[in-house]
C-alpha cells in the first residue's frame, strides 16, 4: 500500500510548500513451526497428544496466519539439538 503524506505546513490552499511523500507500509510475520519429528509427548509431556498432533498444528497455524494478514510471512522450522560433550 503506498501512503502519500503532505507537509502540516502547508495551512493555505496554495500548493507552495507541499512535499509529497510516498512510503510503503507493509507487515511483516515471522512464526516458528516446531519440527513435526520432535512434536512428541517424550519431549512435551505436559502438552496432549491431541495438540501435537500435525494436522491440528496445521489448521492453528494456518488460521491464525490468515487472522493477521500480513503482507511477508517467514516461516522457520524450529528443531531441537542435543549438544553432547566428551
Amino acid at each position: 500500500m503506498l501512503v502519500s503524506e503532505k507537509n502540516s505546513n502547508d495551512n493555505n490552499n496554495n500548493n507552495s510548500g507541499v512535499v509529497d511523500v510516498l512510503a510503503a507500509i507493509f507487515t511483516v510475520m515471522c512464526y516458528n513451526v516446531l519440527c513435526d519429528k520432535y512434536a512428541t509427548r517424550q519431549l512435551y509431556g505436559y502438552c496432549p497428544s491431541w495438540a501435537l498432533n500435525w494436522q491440528h498444528r496445521r489448521r492453528h497455524i494456518f488460521e491464525e496466519i490468515h487472522h493477521y494478514g500480513a503482507d511477508i510471512i517467514s516461516l522457520q522450522v524450529e528443531k531441537l539439538f542435543a549438544v553432547v560433550w566428551s
